[in-house]
């Protein structure tokens, strides 16, 4: 029979057959009651075989790993080794989940594993010549029949990655510092074990609702606050009918420590500190009292605290081409970027940032004057005491010493005013990631005003002001409770976006503004019965459009017709137009009414506990 296509069907890559034994024979000695292998291990995806997700006793996913598969030589069963390719570990540096690089003996049923870790990569880079390098495996971390001892570890590291979720940098430093003052407490406590009060029954009771709102509905402020901790301990300085002073400290995974401990009678340990908790009632024992409820305030407290001072990590898109054009806005040219570009490739920025950036500083400062090893530097400080020309002229200055050969030879620890590098650079991973090579712009950008004095909204107009609004809502709802469900997953049904109300109305007001004078924003939330899916709907309040609707939009007591629906107002409010002019609206946005709707959570959690 002629064949139409004059050709044979793609060939199974050569690879093919050792790759099937090496997936197969690890699934055969893998332990699938607690390790779920993915269904994509066969597919030729660059860098990784796969995803195995971890799960507890009850089946609830632990989190998740990205794992290549390979099979062991019969020249290495002796000494387990694999040759590494520069792309794999590129891959496993940035990636978001943590890599496993598996190999298989498929003959003696055993697998040995290594996690690539940026330690790891690290010392590698230090050994590699050409484009492998060899990476010799631990003989003690194996893969065996009927022994799973490998799950403990491969909990930890996944652990360990869940707080990349969060920033970033400052983890490491809060571990540091935990672990200092965990010292001191060892010195400054008696513990309690084998001793019987009957407080201890008081103190267990809230421990019991502490512990367990940290580990389910609060795990990112565990997370945040006592990364790679187990629960959290009771040390009593003092504990009496009608008052109760005490430290909350957190207890490792790897110490055999009890959860609760008497304080020797030392004031100078209680002094305020950055890590642990201390906490103290003159007029009252909420421990004895209402311990759910102080589980709660504590919990608050320390939630509410954070998210003033710190934003939350939002792994979007958008987001990221917001945050990456606001950096860019600021620092463009110390970056030896172009200024108000639409489009900025991914490339171009990690050279700014690791290339341009160190080598511009250390040809701006005194290097004299600075420790070779290592410096923190603000670089909102260049800006303060030189004029832009110069700024730009020692650019251009950089750009012809670095094709001449100069690469900086100062590490330095970049910082900004009003941006977290960490963030900035969790960031760029994650576009990587998602298959992104640029970012392009997505808000109208300001335009000069030719005016000695001016309002910031002057720099926009109404016309592109209205656009940004609408870029702003298309994007907002869905990326809030996107980032509800990865840091609150337990409270999405309290916290989401659209909880009372499905159509939102927003109208802009540029009516008689002046220098003094901002723009106006005004929200109406209505409920119906008959949109299947939320709606936001945005005017100015000069559109004719708007004028014929305003008579029409009803009250508390009764509905209105909007496009064919029967909608019932449940709150309205206004205000000063000012979000959509902040550096990053989104997720300034996100985390402030994130904090907003926490905070009313937890006061009506209070009234009823």
């Amino acid at each position: 029979m002629k064949r139409i296509v004059d050709c044979d069907p793609a060939p199974y890559p050569l690879t093919n057959t050792p790759e099937i034994k090496a997936v197969v024979g690890l699934i055969y000695i893998l332990d699938l009651n607690c390790v779920k292998p993915d269904a994509k291990f066969l597919d030729k995806v660059p860098n990784t075989d796969g995803i195995l997700e971890l799960v507890n006793q009850y089946q609830t996913p632990i989190g998740k790993l990205e794992v290549q598969i390979k099979v062991l030589g019969s020249k290495n069963i002796e000494t387990p080794k694999y040759q590494c390719s520069k792309p794999f570990l590129a891959f496993c540096e940035q990636s978001i989940l943590p890599v496993l690089l598996i190999v298989v003996d498929i003959q003696n049923q055993i697998a040995y594993w290594e996690h690539i870790s940026i330690d790891i990569i690290t010392d590698l880079f230090k050994k590699i010549k050409k484009e492998t390098v060899s990476l010799l495996f631990d003989k003690k971390k194996t893969i065996k029949p009927n022994n799973n001892s490998y799950l403990a570890e491969w909990i930890e590291i996944i652990k360990k990655y869940q707080t990349k979720l969060y920033d970033y940098n400052t983890l490491e430093t809060r571990v540091q510092t935990l672990s200092n003052e965990l010292s001191v407490l060892k010195i400054s406590s008696n513990i309690s074990l084998g001793k019987s009060n009957s407080i201890y029954k008081e103190i267990h009771v809230f421990l019991d609702y502490y512990n367990h709102l940290l580990d389910h509905d609060f795990l990112t402020l565990k997370n945040l606050l006592f990364p790679n901790y187990w629960k959290m301990g009771f040390g009593i300085k003092r504990y009496e009918e009608n008052s109760v002073s005490f430290i909350i400290y957190p207890v490792s995974y790897s110490i055999n420590d009890v959860l609760i401990k008497d304080m020797k009678d030392d004031d100078s340990f209680f002094s305020p500190n950055q890590g642990l908790r201390y906490v103290g009632y003159n007029r009252e024992n909420p421990i004895k009292n209402k311990p759910k409820f102080i589980a709660y305030q504590l919990i608050k407290r320390d939630l509410i605290n954070y998210l003033e001072k710190q934003s939350l990590l939002i792994k979007d898109v958008f987001v990221a081409r917001e945050y990456l054009f606001a950096f860019i806005e600021k620092y463009a040219l110390i970056l030896g970027l172009i200024p108000d570009s639409a489009v900025y490739e991914l490339e171009n920025i990690e050279y700014s940032l690791n290339t341009f950036l160190p080598a511009w500083i250390e040809k701006s400062i005194d290097v004299q004057n600075y420790d070779p090893n290592f410096q923190v530097i603000l670089i909102d400080t260049f800006y303060l005491f030189t004029f832009p020309k110069e700024i730009e002229n020692q650019s251009e200055k950089v750009k012809q010493d670095i094709k001449d050969g100069f690469t900086s030879s100062i590490k330095f620890q970049v910082t900004s005013e009003d941006f977290s590098i960490g963030i900035l650079n969790n960031l760029l991973a994650f576009l990587r990631q998602s298959g992104e090579t640029k970012i392009v712009r997505d808000y109208e950008i300001k335009t000069k005003v030719n005016k000695q004095m001016y309002g910031f909204w002057e720099t926009f107009g109404k016309e592109k002001t209205a656009k940004n609004i609408e870029i702003f809502y298309n994007n907002f709802p869905r990326i809030y409770d996107q980032t509800v469900k990865n840091y609150f997953p337990n409270l999405y049904s309290e916290l989401k976006y659209f909880v009372d109300f499905n159509l939102l109305i927003i109208v802009v007001d540029f009516s008689n503004i002046s220098l003094t004078r901002h723009p106006g924003i005004r929200f109406y939330h209505y409920f119906t019965e008959t949109i299947k899916d939320p709606q936001i709907k945005s005017y100015s309040f000069e559109d004719e459009e708007f004028v014929n609707l305003m008579g029409k939009m009803g009250d508390f007591y009764n509905p209105f017709s909007f496009e064919g629906h029967e909608c019932q107002l449940k709150s309205w409010s206004n205000g000063i137009l000012d979000f959509i002019y902040d550096k990053t609206p989104i997720m300034t946005s996100v985390n402030n009414l994130l904090r907003e709707k926490l905070e009313e959570y937890f006061k009506n959690r209070e009234e009823t506990n």
